[in-house]
């Protein structure tokens, strides 16, 4: 809970380099994680499902930096990608039925960012991956377009997101 609460949160905000340290940080945790743990693990927004996200945006980001050529010779990945795109985004948009945190145990210094910026958050950066994986399919890849909140493409969710936080915090 308290990653999912506190960690991962802030560092989906932070940018590619944070995200970067998460996705580790969750690899190592799910290498260590019990099969009792499993249910909970792989829940929408849990820390599976950010896992595979954050997965899922490297192989974009891996992808959309090829030459055209090796584009063309991955389209199977392309669609497996664009297959993953959908799954991982139905997994999310379905409602979790424990959504229940143990707040009453934070001290009021600490700031939780609300889970709906996060969703939100990773949400549209799906519909971007989803976005330039067409593109790529079709041989037009949106050059300077990624999945990391620091990119132009995902300031304006990430700062509304960040500037909220912001104002929580300094009340």
């Amino acid at each position: 809970i308290a990653v999912e609460s506190f960690l991962i949160p802030h560092m989906i905000l932070e940018g590619k380099e944070a995200c970067g340290k998460l996705r580790a940080f969750l690899e190592a945790l799910r290498s260590i994680a019990s099969e009792d743990y499993r249910r909970y693990w792989d829940k929408p927004f849990g820390c599976g499902s950010i896992y595979n996200f954050l997965i899922l945006a490297e192989k974009v980001d891996q992808l959309s930096r090829m030459s055209m050529d090796e584009m063309a010779m991955l389209c199977d990945e392309i669609d497996g990608l664009l297959q993953a795109t959908t799954d991982l985004e139905a997994s999310l948009t379905t409602k979790s039925g424990d959504q229940s945190h143990l707040l009453a145990k934070v001290p009021h210094q600490i700031v939780l960012a609300p889970s709906s910026i996060i969703q939100a958050e990773v949400i549209a950066q799906l519909y971007v991956l989803r976005m330039q994986l067409v593109a790529i399919k079709n041989g037009q890849p949106l050059k300077g377009l990624t999945s990391q909140p620091s990119t132009q493409h995902a300031l304006a969710s990430g700062f509304f997101a960040e500037s909220i936080l912001r104002e929580l915090a300094s009340t």
